[in-house]
């Protein structure tokens, strides 16, 4: 098909995932090919949140794996992890890693400044499918300021103004 954006059907009545690969093809004098990956029937898609900012000693906190999808009518089964865990506290304390939205608890201490702790979300599915997608919490010593520049942006060449935003930003104890 010759479309910008051509649509299809997907395939029925397999009893596990297919997968259907697409190409797209672009010319003018020169050309150039790019492919897509279109999963049916089975393949999950992780998705653990947003990267969070936390204080330590700040109580019970929660992810949200919520936007995962289930790309079937069975759902997924979520897995929660902790990847890195400088402190050796937070693991101990993840709750409902088996739900879409566990919880766990801000480490006591984390010293001068902030440590990352990374949670790794697996998603599984009755086909056989898996995803993971990961989440970062930096939690901060409660003096520690925070830096922080905004999201990442795109722009057009020659857009003005482009404006960045630190708002986000706050010397806390400081």
């Amino acid at each position: 098909e010759t479309a910008e954006k051509p649509t299809f059907t997907a395939p029925s009545g397999f009893s596990s995932e297919v997968t259907l690969t697409f190409d797209l093809t672009v010319d003018n004098d020169a050309s150039a090919v790019d492919g897509a990956i279109v999963y049916v029937g089975g393949h999950p898609s992780a998705d653990a949140g947003t990267d969070l900012m936390i204080d330590e000693n700040s109580g019970s906190h929660s992810l949200d794996g919520s936007g995962s999808a289930p790309w079937d009518v069975e759902g997924i089964n979520y897995s929660w992890a902790v990847s890195n865990d400088p402190t050796g506290e937070v693991a101990a304390t993840l709750t409902n890693a088996d739900t879409a939205t566990p919880s766990f608890t801000a480490p006591t201490d984390v010293g001068d400044t902030f440590v990352v702790v990374v949670f790794t979300l697996t998603v599984t599915n009755i086909y056989g499918g898996e995803d993971t997608d990961q989440v970062a919490v930096k939690i901060y010593d409660a003096d520690c300021p925070v830096a922080d520049a905004g999201p990442d942006q795109y722009v057009a060449l020659g857009t003005s103004p482009v404006t960045l935003d630190g708002s986000g930003s706050n010397l806390r104890g400081g």
